[in-house]
């Protein structure tokens, strides 16, 4: 019996120290990990939601072109609508291709690879570089055309 009671003894003696460690030295550690992966997972996140926007607003500045003034069917009303959806796609590849470039640090540093890091910052720039500083005007007309 007394076997049974030190060996009982002894377990929990090691189940309190066991957990008093993980306690005070593990979890501490365990949060501010936790906190930094949320982060970076929020910033891919955003380096993602923000690549998907120029993709599709690019898309609708290729296919929707302004028409023609002598095109039919095209009233001025209808032609100072587009031009204003238009300008408002401008200034949302505007916006983000600023935070790409912005924020390349807070993304690009959290891929474990090179390659990686290099194609994202090689994406942010040239994003960047296709619409000039005033938003209204692309240098190259691959990515969007006006």
């Amino acid at each position: 019996m007394p076997n049974i009671v030190w060996t009982v003894l002894v377990a929990a003696a090691t189940a309190g120290v066991t957990a008093l460690t993980t306690g005070l030295f593990v979890t501490p550690r365990m949060e501010a990990r936790k906190k930094r992966l949320g982060d970076v997972h929020a910033a891919r996140d955003a380096f993602s939601a923000h690549m998907t926007r120029l993709a599709s607003v690019c898309a609708l500045l290729q296919q929707i072109q302004l028409p023609a003034e002598e095109e039919p069917g095209w009233t001025p009303v209808m032609r100072e609508r587009l031009t204003g959806e238009r300008e408002r796609w401008w200034q949302q590849v505007d916006e983000s291709t600023r935070w790409l470039i912005d924020n390349v640090g807070t993304y690009a540093g959290s891929w474990a690879l090179q390659s990686l890091i290099q194609i994202a910052v090689q994406y942010a720039g040239n994003a960047r570089i296709v619409v000039c500083p005033n938003g209204r005007k692309p240098r190259r007309r691959r990515s969007c055309s006006r």
